[in-house]
């Protein structure tokens, strides 16, 4: 196992964020040595890391807020991407990208019309 950890290099440190998808990055550190990531799906881990515990610090909250913003550009692209059939064709036989889910309409309040 150390022999491994060794070539993938451990988990990297971002520059930019103090909290970030380190488990991302070192999945595809992984995958560049032609591995292959598992998903252990009886596997529970406790976190008490959420506001019911702690507040959310500042760097986490800056890391989030522009995570949702670059995934929403991304999908507002692709929406328009696959408005024309040169693009929504291929797409639909290749599987370049998944379309993005329609946008979640708010709900309505309770008590109003």
């Amino acid at each position: 196992m150390s022999e491994f950890k060794d070539r993938v290099g451990g988990v990297a440190q971002s520059r930019e964020y103090v909290y970030w998808l380190e488990h991302a990055a070192y999945i595809k550190s992984v995958r560049k040595l032609g591995y292959r990531a598992a998903c252990l799906a009886d596997l529970e881990v406790h976190q008490a890391g959420y506001a019911f515990y702690s507040p959310e610090t500042d760097a986490k909250a800056r890391y989030w807020k522009n995570f949702d913003r670059r995934v929403g550009r991304k999908q507002a692209v692709n929406r328009v991407l696959l408005r024309f059939a040169l693009v929504a064709r291929p797409n639909r036989r290749h599987g370049w990208f998944k379309p993005p889910a329609p946008k979640p309409t708010p709900p309505t309040r309770l008590g109003s019309p």
